[in-house]
């Protein structure tokens, strides 16, 4: 889980505790956390999902097949006009587009404003290039060396 803290003059308390919408046991969830203004990334290394796109809004894949390959989820921090408080939505699930079982997709996370980098320590293509879009990196041909991936809100 993360919690969410904020503080209100002097005082701190606590805003919000954030859960996985497909969360399952040792998903890892909360493996690495990076924050920008409204907008939080969490990862999930040992998530397990089978599913190779990024869902946008709420929904994330229950189906397990894919062991340890790892997600990462958005959310963003929105004003309730109904309520009058801030609320924490999921914005994104986001899985690698070549993911596999033992990727570890979400070792670790960085975030600049609608940008993330996120790393998938155990992912095992042998490119040596730099793909634009999401393509490339089937080749598996090289055990665990390692990739990083760049998504940007469009």
């Amino acid at each position: 889980a993360v919690y969410i803290f904020r503080r209100i003059g002097s005082q701190w308390g606590q805003e919000a505790y954030i859960k996985a919408s497909n969360s399952n046991s040792s998903d890892s969830f909360g493996d690495a956390t990076a924050l920008s203004a409204d907008v939080l990334a969490v990862t999930a290394s040992e998530e397990d999902s089978n599913q190779k796109t990024i869902t946008n809004g709420a929904l994330a894949s229950v189906n397990n097949d894919s062991q340890e390959s790892g997600a990462a989820y958005i959310f963003r921090r929105i004003w309730n006009n109904e309520k009058s408080i801030w609320l924490w939505v999921q914005e994104a699930y986001i899985k690698a587009h070549n993911s596999e079982s033992g990727d570890a997709f979400g070792t670790a996370v960085g975030m600049e404003s609608e940008t993330v980098a996120i790393s998938a320590t155990k992912e095992s293509s042998a490119q040596t290039t730099i793909t634009n879009g999401a393509d490339g990196g089937t080749d598996n041909s090289a055990p665990a060396s390692g990739a990083v991936y760049l998504f940007r809100k469009l």
